[in-house]
């Protein structure tokens, strides 16, 4: 049984979004207008796995030019589908992980690979915003830092320290400084760790993920904020700068203690870090993503929707980064793609 599937990319400019599906549908919206069309996108999409397995398309990567709506290269390697592409903001290269337990380097202007690193189980990867560094995660709770202008030496250092998870990773991303990453996976846990030595800096678990699904959390621009999908159509966003000393001490004592088998995050504690919690979707999220440079964000369930505030300044989550105290609810206008 083959399931739709999206895969949602912003171009850096923040101009437009483009969301591809396993169908081999793409449609793109103008994050400034508000306005969809079914031209393509300048960066890279991937396909997800065809009823064929025989099929020429399945698991391949497609460079799109949103100026001729044409095709201008498609990349060959994958046996499995693509769960992640990570586009680099320095030069032209960009990263793709897979099912099919490796990850591989491309140049948008060649169709071969120039690296490729095979993991142990289903990979994730994430380069840092300057391009310098990135991450895979083997799918062990291990996660391994190359030098990008010198991964052909292997990692710079491998991170182990992490708390046992018993689920999958199915994303990691740095922070816009670089100095923590996000992991989400395969259930209703986030962690945000130290990108230098590892150390467990919050962890998260007051959204929904009831079928173990692929939802991705993301830091907000500005890097104070966690935004994440759920499955019954929610996006829950977290204060994670504002942790207290005593949860901070929980988390080290956690991970310190190898035998403790008390369920983590405490399912008892109120989560008082939590800001707010955006509704409108009838469905599962499994994208969020902030624009760059405009104010909007863009999340992908069912349908795709732009969400717009209503002023220069977010009820909830304020432009100046300090979040508003009371009603949860935000007060967004939702425009969803045709």
């Amino acid at each position: 049984t083959h399931h739709s599937k999206s895969v949602l990319l912003a171009s850096h400019d923040g101009s437009a979004t483009t969301n591809n599906s396993d169908k081999d549908s793409k449609n793109t919206s103008d994050t400034k207008n508000t306005s969809s069309s079914s031209s393509s996108s300048a960066s890279a999409s991937a396909s997800s796995p065809s009823p064929s397995p025989s099929s020429d398309h399945d698991n391949i990567v497609r460079y799109l030019s949103l100026h001729d709506n044409a095709y201008i290269r498609s990349f060959y390697g994958h046996s499995d589908r693509i769960t992640q592409i990570c586009l680099s903001h320095l030069d032209d290269s960009f990263m793709t992980a897979s099912i099919d337990r490796h990850v591989r380097m491309w140049d948008l202007r060649q169709c071969e690979c120039i690296a490729v690193c095979k993991a142990p189980h289903r990979p994730t990867v994430s380069l840092d915003a300057e391009g310098l560094v990135f991450g895979i995660g083997t799918g062990n709770n291990e996660l391994k830092l190359y030098d990008r202008r010198k991964y052909q030496h292997g990692p710079f250092t491998t991170i182990r320290n992490f708390p046992t998870c018993n689920h999958e990773w199915c994303d990691m991303r740095f922070s816009p400084d670089g100095k923590y990453i996000l992991v989400s996976t395969r259930t209703n846990l986030l962690s945000v760790i130290d990108s230098i030595d590892g150390h467990l800096l919050a962890q998260y678990s007051s959204y929904k993920n009831t079928n173990f699904d692929d939802i991705v959390a993301t830091f907000t621009p500005c890097g104070n904020f966690i935004a994440c999908g759920s499955s019954n159509g929610d996006v829950h966003f977290w204060n994670w700068n504002k942790m207290d000393a005593l949860y901070q001490n929980q988390l080290l004592q956690r991970e310190s203690d190898e035998y403790n088998e008390t369920p983590w995050p405490p399912q008892t504690r109120t989560d008082p870090y939590k800001v707010t919690t955006w509704k409108g979707h009838p469905r599962r999220i499994r994208y969020f993503k902030w624009n760059p440079k405009y104010m909007t964000a863009v999340s992908a369930a069912q349908h795709v929707a732009l969400w717009l505030p209503k002023n220069a300044q977010y009820e909830n989550v304020r432009a100046d980064n300090s979040p508003q105290q009371g009603e949860k609810k935000s007060n967004l206008k939702k425009t969803t793609s045709p």
